[in-house]
Parts: C-alpha cells; sequence; structure tokens
C-alpha cells in the first residue's frame, strides 16, 4: 500500500504541478535522504542487534538500546532543525540556484524532529520482524497519508506537499504507536538513567556500523543532489523533474527489493551463525529476485509509453529515452545489494563502506564526463548502468572469495538466461517498439519454461501476498 500511495502521490503533483514542481519536491527528498542518512545514528546496526535481542528474548537489553541511542540523536536532530532556520536562503540558491524557496526550506525543516521519532519506529518495526502488525502499521499510514496529501496538492500545489510531508511523520508516529501498543509490542521506556548502560561491544559495534552508514548514505545523496544541481545549471529545472520522474519509476518497483530485504533479509542473517547458512539463504534471495525482477524489468521497458502516461502525464514522455539504461541498470543494481548482503551481518565494515565510496565517486564522475560529452540527460541513467555493471563484477568476486559464495538451485544457468532474455528484448524493443509487443509474451513464457520451476512459483507467490499486504 505505501507502494501505491507514493505512485499516487506522485502522478497528482504531476497533473498538477508538472515537471518543475516534480523538479522542487525531488530535490527536497534528496535533502531529506541526506538528513536522514546522519540521523538516526546507527540504524542500520541499531536493526541488527533489534533483531537479535529479540530473537533471543533479551528485552531489557533491547529496550536500553534504543533509549540510549534515541537520547543520543536528539541533539542532532535540534540541531539540523535549527541550521535550516538559520541559513534557508543558502539552502534554497544551493537545492534550486534560486533564493525564492527560502520558506518552503522554513516550513519543512519542522519534519526533522519529528521524523527522527518516526525513524526509530521504524527501526523497531523491522527489528522484531512481526510482519503482520507491521502490514497493518504499513497500510493504514498510507491510506491516512494519502488523503491528506490530496486536498493538499490540489488547493496548496507545492506548499501543500510540503505540509503533507510534516503532518506524514506525525500521522506515522500516532499510528505506529498505536499498533505496537495494541498488540503489546512496546518496548519498557521506564528505565533510570543510570540504568541506561549497554554491552561495550555492541556500542562499538553499532556506532562503526552508524558511522559508516551515515558517510556512505550522505556521500550517495550528495552525489545525486550534485548530478540534480548539475543539471539544473546546465540545463534547467524542468529536466530535473523529467529525470527525477525516471528516478521514481525505478525506486517505486525496486522497492519490492528492499522491503524484503529490511524486514526479513537483514534480520535473518543476523540469525544466522555460519557461513555455510548464509550462502544458502542469499541463493534464495538471488532466485526469487531474479524470477519476480526479470520480467518485471522487461514489461515495465515494453510498456514504457503506457506506464509514463499512468504514472505521470504526455510532459513527461521524454523520459522514455532514459529508461532503456536506467531500468537495466537496476537490474544490476539489486544483483550487487545482494552480492553485498552479508558484509553488514558480518560486521565487514570497512568494506562495506569502501563499495559505496566507489559507486557513489564512480556515478558521478561518469556523469559528468558523459555529460560535457553528449550534452544530454540520457547519459546520467547510462552512468548508472555503467556503475552498477562494474559494481556487481567487483562485490561477486568479493564474496566469492571471501565468503566462499557459489551458485546454488541452478542460480548460474538461470541468471545467465535472464539476462540474455532482458538485453534481448530491451534492444529489440528499443529500436521497434511495435515489434517489442509483439514478442514480449512468447518470449517472456519461452523465458519461464526454461528457468521456473513449480516450487518456485509458489515461493514467488507467497513473497507477492506477503508485499502486497505490506505495500
Amino acid at each position: 500500500m505505501s507502494t501505491i500511495s507514493a505512485i499516487a502521490k506522485i502522478k497528482l503533483l504531476a497533473i498538477i504541478v508538472g515537471p518543475l514542481g516534480i523538479g522542487v519536491i525531488s530535490q527536497l527528498n534528496s535533502l531529506t535522504s541526506i538528513i536522514f542518512s546522519i540521523i538516526p545514528i546507527g540504524a542500520l546496526g541499531l536493526t541488527k542487534f533489534i533483531a537479535e535481542y529479540y530473537h533471543d528474548k533479551k528485552f531489557s537489553e533491547l529496550s536500553t538500546l534504543i533509549i540510549y541511542f534515541f537520547l543520543r540523536n536528539i541533539p542532532w536532530a535540534i540541531g539540523i532543525f535549527f541550521l535550516m532556520l538559520i541559513i534557508p536562503d543558502i539552502l534554497s540558491k544551493l537545492l534550486f540556484n534560486d533564493f525564492s524557496f527560502s520558506t518552503v526550506i522554513i516550513w519543512f525543516s519542522i519534519s526533522i524532529p519529528f521524523g527522527l521519532i518516526m525513524s526509530f519506529i521504524d527501526i523497531y518495526y523491522k527489528g522484531i520482524r512481526e510482519i503482520n502488525v507491521y502490514i497493518k502499521y504499513i497500510i493504514s499510514s498510507s491510506i491516512v497519508t494519502l488523503f491528506l496529501y490530496i486536498p493538499l496538492i490540489y488547493f496548496f500545489k507545492i506548499d501543500g506537499a510540503i505540509a503533507g510531508v510534516v503532518l506524514s511523520t506525525l500521522v506515522n508516529i500516532v499510528i505506529g504507536y498505536f499498533f505496537l501498543k495494541k498488540n503489546r509490542l512496546l518496548p519498557s521506556l521506564k528505565i533510570k538513567a543510570r540504568q541506561i548502560q549497554i554491552d561495550k561491544n555492541v556500542r562499538r559495534n553499532i556506532i562503526q556500523i552508524g558511522i559508516a552508514a551515515m558517510f556512505m548514505l550522505t556521500l550517495q545523496q550528495i552525489s545525486l543532489l550534485f548530478i540534480k544541481s548539475y543539471i539544473v545549471d546546465n540545463v534547467g529545472l524542468y529536466s530535473v523533474g523529467i529525470f527525477q520522474s525516471v528516478l521514481s519509476i525505478s525506486n517505486n518497483y525496486l522497492a519490492l527489493f528492499f522491503s524484503v530485504i529490511a524486514t526479513y533479509s537483514l534480520p535473518k542473517l543476523s540469525t544466522l551463525d555460519n557461513n555455510k547458512d548464509k550462502i544458502i539463504e542469499i541463493n534464495h534471495i538471488l532466485k526469487l529476485v531474479i524470477l519476480i525482477y526479470t520480467p518485471l524489468i522487461v514489461l515495465l521497458y515494453i510498456f514504457r509509453v503506457y506506464f509514463i502516461l499512468i504514472l505521470y502525464s504526455e510532459d513527461f514522455l521524454p523520459n522514455n529515452q532514459l529508461l532503456f539504461y536506467q531500468l537495466s541498470g537496476d537490474y544490476f543494481r539489486a544483483l550487487s545489494w545482494i552480492f553485498g548482503l552479508w558484509l553488514l551481518p558480518n560486521l565487514k565494515i570497512k568494506q562495506w563502506l569502501i563499495f559505496d565510496l566507489f559507486n557513489s565517486v564512480c556515478i558521478t564522475i561518469v556523469s559528468v564526463i558523459l555529460f560535457r560529452i553528449y550534452n544530454s540527460i540520457e547519459v546520467f541513467s547510462l552512468a548508472y548502468l555503467i556503475t552498477h555493471f562494474i559494481q556487481v563484477i567487483i562485490q561477486f568476486f568479493y564474496i566469492r572469495f571471501s565468503l566462499g559464495f557459489n551458485f546454488l538451485f541452478n542460480n548460474l544457468n538461470v541468471l545467465s538466461i535472464s539476462l540474455t532474455y532482458l538485453i534481448v528484448i530491451f534492444i529489440i524493443s528499443r529500436m521497434d517498439v511495435v515489434l517489442g509487443y509483439l514478442i514480449v509474451l512468447p518470449s517472456t513464457l519461452l523465458w519461464l519454461v526454461f528457468v521456473v520451476r513449480k516450487t518456485e512459483l509458489e515461493s514467488i507467490k507467497l513473497l507477492f501476498v506477503s508485499y502486497i499486504r505490506r505495500n
């Protein structure tokens, strides 16, 4: 439901405010991502250890862990809030190359302290892995925030969208608390200050993961913000809206992948003790992702024009050209994430950081070089594809030699056949859209015959049912 809600909000923005409005909102979303890559510090590490404590029924340690890190994140949230109040003109100029959005920045800053609370609620839900309760929470908050957004955007346009961001954080906090209390899952928060002590090794690991994640995610968002600002300076804010619409299409279906990782795979890997079990689990995830993502990406590209019209409007049809590289890059991005899935549970923090540092630097440099040569926003999606293709090769060899990874369940053949199928269909559809329509059904059926077994269809069905309920 959260994915449907996000699509509906984007569609409403596209109709009412057009590419310019999407460009403005996308810049603010990038700013949000940068801020919440800094806070809460230790988010991924908290998810890992909350999962372990909850699994081992160490509820006192779990409560202490949450309180300890929440109290240490409050000053950061307040500091960022006041900083945005002090320098709205600078941020407006940096983000939009225009001073007229200062008021928007001020209103937007209100969401930061509440966003911290919402983040801790989400971390706790993902750590305890009570999926049925989490599904109810996500569905309820998505429905309520969607109905808040509709009148706000319709009557107040961009200002309404900003108000919707602030109100959404409050709604998520209230609804998240309600479902935790109703299902008796609230952690005990009645701990005296002198009792807030946690294991030194746990604290060190969480802080190390937090600092690495903060640096990594900040660098990612700075890279994306740099690219968008580069587009603003060289092509205009309108083109940022076109570029953002492509990113949004990617992010909405990639939400399936990251949702599985956040709510299942990372906590599950954190509870596995030996490398053999982790290799088996990674192969299971790899198989499911290949079987789901391959036809999904093919269908998105074949029917790209219709998806753009459904999700946005005719003004966004120029992004049709970007999707060839963007969707191909998404496929390799998903594979690289799978091959790097074991790093965090194994506390390979330095390696995890190095891989993402390479990714952010590479995509930025390649984007600038290609733009100077071709002077087209299409090259930013091409840079995305090149970067993630290199990334998946590097991470495969690393997991192969460090973890002893090998393909199980016929995964190597499935991956080879699926890549061939995807590449051929993409090239044919790019050359002739109508021919793509004609061959997509028989080619997909042929692909299914070669790669899918009956038991795997059942696994995919269960995954989709779970995802649809949650989103």
